[in-house]
C-alpha cells in the first residue's frame, strides 16, 4: 500500500471489489457459499495480505494481485486464494504521483 498517496482510501476502494471476487473464490473452492461468521467466513483486512502490481501490457502495471495466504481466508487445505484486480483511473490517482505513469487502465 506504499505506492498510494491515500493509503485509507485505496483500501476503500479496492476493499468491495476484493471481498466480492474472494467469495467468488470461496464458492468455487467450497462448493457452497460461506456464511460470513463462520471460521473463515469473513473477508480478511487488507494489511493481511500481499499485494503485487502485475503486468499483462509490456511496461505498464494493469492488474493488482492479492495474495491471501493459507489460515488468512481459508483452511489450510484449501492453499492460498489469489485475486486479480483490474486497475481503473480511480485507483490509478490514488498512486502517488512517481508511479502514475507506469500504471494503465482498462
Amino acid at each position: 500500500l506504499d505506492i498510494f498517496s491515500d493509503p485509507a482510501a485505496a483500501v476503500a476502494a479496492i476493499t468491495p471489489l476484493y471481498c466480492k471476487r474472494l467469495d467468488e473464490l470461496r464458492l468455487e473452492k467450497r462448493g457452497e457459499k460461506t456464511d460470513p461468521s463462520d471460521l473463515f467466513g469473513d473477508c480478511p483486512k487488507l494489511r493481511e495480505a500481499t499485494f503485487l502490481p502485475v503486468s499483462t501490457i509490456p511496461k505498464m502495471i494493469d492488474r493488482l494481485r492479492i495474495i491471501l495466504d493459507p489460515y488468512v481466508a481459508g483452511p489450510y487445505a484449501e492453499g492460498e486464494y489469489v485475486i486479480e484486480l483490474p486497475v481503473d483511473q480511480q485507483l490509478i490517482d490514488l498512486v502517488k504521483p512517481e508511479y502514475q505513469g507506469v500504471f494503465i487502465g482498462k
